[in-house]
């Protein structure tokens, strides 16, 4: 549980949903099994662990608390309204692209 990530994590999810975009936002505790197993099933090997889908499709997964400005950044690329970047920032990124 990292409550800075869960704090930007809620901020820009709350912003998104007044800009009317369909988003959806879960917290998962790892030291439960339950929440074990989902971080398995997402491919989360750090706390905390983000992930960003667009539908059903994971296509980013940020783990470490990352800026709101970055998260900002990764759900657009998710979207598809921003190129995927390969360097800078992203370095703390693992693209779930295939």
């Amino acid at each position: 549980y990292c409550p800075p990530a869960k704090e930007i994590t809620e901020k820009v999810v709350k912003e998104l949903k007044q800009n009317g975009e369909e988003v959806e936002f879960n917290v998962f505790d790892v030291s439960t099994s339950s929440g074990s197993i989902k971080a398995n099933e997402y491919g989360i090997t750090h706390v905390p662990g983000i992930v960003v889908y667009t539908g059903t499709e994971k296509k980013i997964l940020i783990e470490g608390t990352p800026l709101q400005s970055s998260l900002e950044k990764a759900i657009r690329m998710a979207q598809g309204k921003e190129p995927i970047e390969k360097k800078g920032f992203l370095s703390s990124l693992r693209s779930m692209l295939k």
